[in-house]
């Protein structure tokens, strides 16, 4: 959806579409079946964790979590944290997904804010520069 949102609305993605979705299929190729998932908050950042009264983490905002690939949380702590997500980085995550779900995200972040741009959102030109400076990493992403 995503992808075809892109297509409809960007001339370099309909000119790429062809290129676009084969990342995407040879990026899922390289995803082998897990047996274990995880616990995912979806959109965790540090407004989304507060100090209890005994110093211990507590996560609010938790009506999104799901049982999913922890990759997930990580693509998006890590583009969320830029340089700073080093000290969150987990070295027992799949590559694979995490360059898969790194690159569905990009592709998330074309299409959502264009179909947002569409409508009345009160700050378009914001939508439109989200979802060219994420097309412009999905063309250039490395499958």
């Amino acid at each position: 959806m995503n992808l075809a949102t892109a297509v409809a609305h960007d001339p370099r993605a309909a000119d790429a579409e062809s290129e676009l979705a084969g990342k995407l299929h040879v990026l899922y190729a390289g995803v082998e079946p897990r047996a274990q998932l995880g616990v995912v908050h979806g959109e965790l950042g540090p407004e989304h964790v507060l100090i209890g009264p005994a110093g211990e983490p507590v996560l609010i905002d938790v009506e999104g979590l799901l049982y999913a690939d922890p990759e997930i949380e990580h693509c998006w702590t890590g583009m969320r944290f830029g340089p700073h997500y080093e000290a969150l980085r987990d070295p027992a995550l799949d590559p694979r997904r995490l360059a898969f779900y790194r690159y569905a995200m990009h592709l998330d972040l074309v299409g959502g804010p264009l179909r947002i741009a569409a409508g009345d959102f009160p700050d378009r030109q914001w939508m439109l520069d989200v979802a060219d400076h994420h097309l412009r990493r999905a063309l250039a992403y490395r499958a």
